[in-house]
């Protein structure tokens, strides 16, 4: 059986840098909880309003990469620091496709339960994505 650290590097090896949409049910539980994906404060539960998303950011960024840099775990969590980059080539998040490469740093807490991703914990460097998309002009 794989352990909970292995399953959480299989979630960011198929779910985004290979874009197998159909890991996701077999990874997340039906009603797992995404805290802060979409944005800060945003909770989102169940998995079709991931697929959602999934869709949404791949199609987005059809290139993007997210190369896992550290993994601690520890009982039923698992922190993954990571490096994410691509290129924004769609409007699919509500902006016009700019062309621009992307590259920000992301830290994911998931928990498990019954060898199944329950509720995640996203913290996105918000501030350098819409930078890079030129969708903000702050220093």
């Amino acid at each position: 059986m794989a352990t909970n650290r292995e399953l959480a590097i299989r979630w960011f090896e198929e779910v985004w840098n290979q874009k197998r949409a159909e890991t996701i049910a077999e990874l997340a539980h039906v009603d797992a909880v995404s805290h802060d994906l979409e944005g800060p404060g945003v909770t989102t539960t169940g998995l079709d309003t991931f697929r959602v998303f999934h869709q949404q950011l791949t199609q987005a960024i059809p290139d993007l990469r997210l190369e896992i840099l550290d993994t601690v775990a520890e009982g039923e969590k698992v922190v993954l620091r990571t490096h994410a980059y691509g290129t924004h080539q769609g409007g699919e998040l509500g902006i016009p496709a700019t062309g621009n490469p992307i590259d920000f740093a992301a830290v994911a807490i998931l928990e498990f339960r019954d060898g199944k991703i329950c509720e995640a914990w996203n913290f996105l460097d918000q501030l350098a994505f819409y930078q890079q998309l030129r969708v903000l002009n702050v220093r």
